[in-house]
């Protein structure tokens, strides 16, 4: 143990030299994003995967905006989805690498110190390297923000059907209105290297125009005859995780 925190140190110490740099201005950026959409309420549709490239502006005191473009090959299982994000923004002030070097071996000492001062226990090898990273964050950004955009897929995709416990159920989405309009809003957690930022960015998404609708139809038998069980729900809320890598200038 005593050996990974020489090694973190060294670590640090070697950003530190090897860090004469300052904190530039970036009151600009270009971003790109991926990661995956997942549905919030229960439903039978898949996650999807998301992509979006967007350009950001901010003032000194970190409030900006981003704006840009947003791709999905598949959303709700329908293919074919653009968007055009357009977001504000608070983000906190970034520290020089060094700095983040520096605190990155602080959180991870004084965890260490805490563990062993309170707990009279070693710390672990996952918990020095947690410490560690977690302290490399060195900014965090609030936004929120509309996308309006249009799905290009296909009206509704394959019904699936199946037996349970002697219940027909046929089940499938469809497309209401292909013009939609989305409120967003999340946060990022990012680290700086010189003019790039590696971001982790989770985000909540709801659906303002009725576009994703999901259908089941169920039947059974009853002593009394064949009785069926139709709903046809609007599927609105979802959540996304991405990463992102920026260009700061």
């Amino acid at each position: 143990m005593k050996k990974l925190l020489v090694v973190l140190a060294v670590i640090s110490l070697t950003g530190s030299v090897a860090s004469a740099q300052k904190v530039h201005s970036d009151n600009q950026d270009i971003r790109f994003t991926a990661g995956v959409r997942i549905p919030i309420e229960h439903s039978r549709a898949n996650s999807g995967e998301v992509m979006s490239l967007t350009y950001g502006k901010y003032n000194d005191k970190g409030f900006g905006f981003h704006s840009g473009v947003q791709w999905m090959f598949e959303n709700m299982d329908i293919n074919d989805y653009l968007g055009l994000p357009l977001s504000v923004s608070w983000s906190s002030g970034r520290r020089t690498f060094k700095q983040t070097l520096e605190d990155g071996l602080e959180n991870t000492l004084r965890n260490a110190y805490h563990n062993k001062y309170y707990y009279n226990q070693n710390p672990t090898v996952d918990n020095v390297v947690g410490s560690f990273f977690t302290g490399l964050f060195n900014r965090i950004e609030f936004f929120a923000g509309l996308t309006p955009g249009y799905i290009f897929g296909p009206n509704d995709d394959s019904p699936r059907h199946g037996t349970y416990g002697g219940v027909k159920g046929e089940s499938y989405m469809y497309i209401k209105n292909r013009f939609s309009l989305t409120a967003d809003a999340g946060f990022g957690l990012s680290f700086n290297i010189w003019r790039f930022k590696l971001s982790v960015l989770p985000s909540v998404h709801y659906f303002i125009t009725d576009n994703y609708r999901e259908v089941n139809n169920k039947s059974y038998t009853t002593p009394t005859g064949t009785e069926s069980d139709f709903t046809d729900q609007a599927r609105s809320w979802q959540f996304s995780i991405q990463g992102g890598l920026s260009f700061s200038f």
